[in-house]
């Protein structure tokens, strides 16, 4: 039963950042948040539905994942949320939370 729910974990937290690019993500040594499981900088990530159309984007300057959590901690979030290409809602915070 653990064994199946760490994978889980690990298929999820692959697909949460397979379209992070690489040459724009740094390890940071000096951390806001302590204990993360990974730390990116400058984190954007996609989100598209079976047509191709793009659902959603999120953009921050910093991001903390906690994989035993299932959380994950944004610094400077940019989140958009599209609808028939249009941006349908945005939200914008200095910090913000996603529990997974």
């Amino acid at each position: 039963m653990r064994a199946h729910r760490t994978l889980i974990i690990c298929i999820l937290a692959s697909l949460f950042f397979q379209n992070c690019k690489k040459n724009n993500s740094l390890r940071i040594e000096n951390e806001r948040e302590s204990g993360s499981t990974i730390t990116i900088r400058n984190f954007t990530r996609d989100s598209f539905n079976t047509k191709g159309d793009l659902v959603w984007k999120i953009k921050s300057e910093e991001a903390f994942v906690y994989l035993k959590e299932n959380k994950s901690i944004f610094y400077k979030l940019d989140f958009d949320q599209f609808e028939k290409g249009k941006i349908k809602s945005e939200l914008k915070s200095d910090r913000g939370e996603i529990n997974h």
